[in-house]
């Protein structure tokens, strides 16, 4: 065996060559603090709803994470091991959860006593899936639920909350026009059974639906492949699918299918709940029946659904959801029903990026720079500094002794919106500059003006 000698470059600088992992994003502060104001929009919508917070562990007994997911997402999630542990797999009993909905069935049955029902929960936090990273897919990312979990029983009308909260965070987001596409699973088991689909091959083609890309072509062809569905019968489920239906008079175009047995339910729901969504402010433009929304997790019983912007059908699903049922029946004998939805954060910021609907120009448009001209006046900054603070404007002192324009150009570069300069003569006329980084202009105003002054900006 050969040694490396002390003059080899390995020995001499023992630095890991590391590179980003694929699937596993890292923000620069700017695009970090457009993460944090999207997340913060979220959490205020959900508060406003009634939602209170709770937290669940990064780590999931595997039992617990395949109770539902179906066979698809089991093969994404991450086994967890120590490096001391066997390598033949048989110490992975833990993994990294792949959403918040199972822990957080799991939390509820757990702490059944404790909480109050109906629970409307919100939770934002990392999740992890072992998926192919891509554009808008990553293997951790942040995601962020509203739930409203009943004991027992949940009235349908708690189904029309979510495209209500929907609405009031993309409309502040101001993210251009975007449709909340809604349907009922009910209808289309229903559907299925009128038709003699095997009640086995139902998830399937429920699977098929939710993730065939391509349209109506492909989607006939995989019922035709997989489901070995015939011709007619494909072709009545594309049709079934792809239905133009009033958001006003749902009944109206499904008023035929209500005499087959399974469909009625699904179909009174679906009416009730678009009616209540309506009547919470949900515009009429921006609710869509659409039967071909079903939703690949299998935990899903009732109303689903899918919100995507109208110019820019590429980036896809900026949020989902739907009706549970029976989601903790796997760890509690009593029923918790509930229905919410999921906003997958990162994924979305990065795809809203990508298309300039969100900038990182405003992240720091209202940070203030305190330059630190004269030390001698470091009292009168740190004075002014706790005062900014206190009345909630970002701010910071520069600790440096750089001349005026080193300091300037350092509170450009973060992209700051504001500069304040005392010099000696200044503070002995009451007086601060603020210098405005949008427009290049300066303004020199009484010092007892200046949160006025910032406040306003």
């Amino acid at each position: 065996m050969t040694f490396p000698s002390p003059d080899d470059e390995a020995v001499r600088n023992p630095l890991v060559k590391v590179g980003p992992i694929s699937g596993f994003p890292e923000f620069s502060p700017d695009k970090q603090a457009v993460v944090d104001g999207v997340i913060a929009t979220i959490a205020r919508h959900y508060t406003r709803a009634g939602a209170v917070s709770i937290t669940t562990p990064l780590v999931e007994r595997l039992d617990v994470l395949t109770a539902k997911g179906g066979g698809a997402i089991n093969k994404e999630i991450y086994g967890l091991r120590r490096l001391g542990d066997s390598d033949d797999g048989s110490a992975a009993d833990v993994g990294l959860k792949f959403d918040l909905t199972l822990p957080t069935a799991r939390f509820v049955a757990q702490n059944e006593s404790k909480l109050v029902f109906p629970l409307r929960r919100q939770q934002i936090d990392r999740v992890h899936r072992g998926e192919r990273p891509k554009a808008g897919r990553s293997r951790e990312f942040w995601q962020a639920d509203f739930d409203i979990i009943g004991r027992g029983t949940l009235p349908v009308i708690a189904d029309a909350e979510p495209p209500a909260i929907i609405n009031g965070i993309f409309s502040e987001l101001a993210i251009g026009p975007f449709v909340i596409r809604i349907s009922n699973r009910k209808i289309l088991s229903g559907y299925f059974r009128s038709l003699g689909i095997d009640p086995s091959l139902q998830t399937t083609a429920l699977h098929i639906i939710d993730k065939t890309e391509g349209g109506l072509d492909a989607i006939f062809a995989r019922l035709r492949e997989r489901l070995g569905c015939s011709e007619e019968t494909a072709s009545a489920i594309v049709d079934f699918i792809s239905m133009k239906i009033d958001v006003e008079q749902p009944l109206r175009n499904l008023e035929l299918f209500r005499s087959i047995e399974g469909l009625r339910q699904g179909i009174d729901e679906l009416t009730h709940v678009v009616a209540t969504a309506l009547a919470l402010g949900v515009p009429e433009e921006r609710l869509k029946i659409d039967l071909s929304v079903a939703r690949g997790l299998d935990y899903y019983t009732g109303s689903v659904y899918e919100t995507s912007l109208l110019d820019h059908k590429s980036i896809g699903s900026i949020c989902s959801g739907g009706r549970y049922d029976d989601l903790a029946s796997r760890f509690s004998t009593t029923p918790f029903p509930g229905v919410g939805i999921s906003i997958g954060v990162t994924r979305l910021v990065t795809r809203l990026m990508e298309a300039g609907l969100l900038t990182t120009k405003e992240a720091f448009a209202r940070h203030v720079l305190l330059a630190r001209v004269d030390v001698s006046l470091d009292g009168k900054y740190f004075g002014l500094l706790s005062g900014m603070r206190s009345a909630g404007v970002p701010s910071e002192l520069y600790l440096g002794d750089a001349r005026l324009g080193d300091q300037l150009r350092y509170a450009s570069r973060k992209g700051y919106g504001y500069a304040v300069i005392i010099r000696p003569d200044d503070a002995a006329n009451g007086v601060v500059r603020v210098h405005d980084f949008n427009n290049g202009e300066d303004q020199v105003i009484p010092e007892s003006k200046l949160l006025e002054v910032l406040l306003a900006a």
